[in-house]
């Protein structure tokens, strides 16, 4: 694996642990996560699309551009229901992690692509 494409994996997984962690802390110090049915349709909506962001974050560690759907589909969903774009301390990260894990996993799917090592090259001499 290229340093580069390293330095990108991980920096994605290390930023997505730390906003997961800040995301559950935020969570768990409300007395736990908060019941999306217990509030209006809108607020309830806003949960369960950051419910699903924090899975994406957790999901990048093994499936990279499955978690960049995830995360940046839910964050757009998030968006759409507040009405306007969001990019602060809180928000920004998860954007920029869904953002990173696309990158990570289409260079790597493209490096595999064009270093196929399973195509034999044709025995000319035989």
């Amino acid at each position: 694996m290229n340093t580069s494409l390293a330095i990108l994996r991980w920096s994605a997984r290390v930023l997505a642990g730390l906003v997961a962690v800040f995301i559950a802390l935020m969570a768990f110090g409300q007395g736990g996560p908060p019941n999306p049915f217990s509030f209006d349709a809108k607020v309830a909506a806003q949960l369960v699309s950051m419910y699903v962001m924090w899975f994406g974050l957790l999901l990048g560690w093994k499936w990279e551009i499955a978690a960049s759907i995830v995360v940046t589909g839910s964050f757009t969903v998030f968006m759409i229901i507040e009405g306007k774009f969001i990019f602060n301390f809180g928000f920004g990260p998860v954007l920029i992690v869904g953002l990173m894990y696309l990158a990570s996993g289409l260079t790597q799917k493209f490096r595999s692509i064009t270093t196929n090592k399973d195509i034999e090259s044709p025995d000319i001499a035989k």
